[in-house]
Order: C-alpha cells, then structure tokens, then sequence
C-alpha cells in the first residue's frame, strides 16, 4: 500500500508540473500576439519638404526610400523629416537630446556657432562612410566642418548642414551616413 501510495504522490506531483507547463507556454503564446510591434514597416513615408507629425511614425521599407535616404541612418531621417517621430517626441525634443549628446549644434550666417536657433540653422556631427580611399576634399560643398579623416578606412567625420544630408548622401562615393556616438564612460563604484 505504501509503494502504491508513492506511486500516485509522484503522478500527482508529475500531472502539475505538466499543467503548469502547458499554463505558461498558453500565457507567452497568447501575450506575444497582443504586444504591438516594435516597428511600423508601412510604405508610407512623409511628403517631401515636410516633418512628419509623430503619430504618422513609420520606418518605411528601405525600398521605398531614396537611394539617398537609404544612406542615412534613422535618427539622421527623424531629423530632416523623412520619417516621423516615434509617439510622445517632438522635433524639438530631438533636436536637444542631439545637442546634449554633442550631436547637434547651430550655426549662424556667419559661420558661427550660436545658441539662438532662430539667428543659425542646425549642423550635424557625423560619420561619412565612402567608397573609396579618397581625401575629404570632394566633400567641400557639402560639409561644414572636417574634423577628422582615414583614407585608409574610407571614414570622414564632419559637421554637416542638415538641409545638405541629402544632397551629400546621394553621392556616388558616399556608402553611408550616421551620427557620431558620444563615448560612455562608467564609473567606477566601490
């Protein structure tokens, strides 16, 4: 009667852990089909000239982007309009967390850096990737400021006018635009 009894202690105890089982493998199949997605892939993409407001945030298909475009990182489209603004940020939003960052600076008529936005226009820090070993040289109409360059890696850094991303980006020697990350230092706790 005792081994009888262990026998069906252990069925028992076997039969929960198969409901318990088949309980969470029913709750995370059930909750992935009610999470939004990450990413909006629709086609849609915003006018031409205009910002999208933040409610029409899309990451479009990179077939429907420019070939241009499609040299440009998302946060670098976010900034020109290209593609909208994720839900709860604005442009402006945008614009100072880049500054913070030491991504995003204005610069006057006179080639200055100002802080009054509306005496400048805005001036991105970024990474030009190329295709070929070449100087910064052809990038002259383009490009406020070089700051730095390898040829042997094909990289340029630079301040470039917002307005001529574009414009640099559908360059032929130009593989791909992106923002300069700042370096993230930790500190050390004890």
């Amino acid at each position: 009667m005792a081994a009888s009894g262990k026998q069906s202690e252990a069925g028992l105890f076997i039969a929960i852990l198969v409901l318990i089982l088949a309980g969470s493998i029913f709750f995370l199949v059930s909750r992935q089909g009610a999470s939004p997605p990450q990413e909006n892939t629709s086609p849609d993409t915003c006018p031409a000239g205009q910002l999208c407001p933040p409610e029409t945030w899309t990451i479009p298909a990179k077939e429907n982007l420019t070939p241009a475009q499609q040299k440009l990182s998302s946060d670098l489209l976010r900034l020109i309009g290209v593609i909208g603004l994720p839900e709860g940020q604005t442009l402006d939003g945008l614009q100072q967390q880049m500054e913070r960052d030491h991504q995003l600076i204005w610069v006057d008529k006179s080639g200055k850096t100002t802080t009054d936005k509306t005496a400048g226009h805005p001036v991105v820090y970024v990474y030009i990737q190329t295709t070929e070993k070449t100087g910064a040289g052809f990038l002259s109409a383009y490009v406020w400021n070089v700051t730095n360059s390898d040829p042997e890696n094909r990289l340029i850094v630079a301040w470039v006018e917002t307005s001529n991303l574009t414009a640099l980006a559908s360059l032929d020697s130009v593989r791909s635009i992106r923002t300069v990350v700042p370096p993230v230092t930790w500190a050390k706790t004890r």
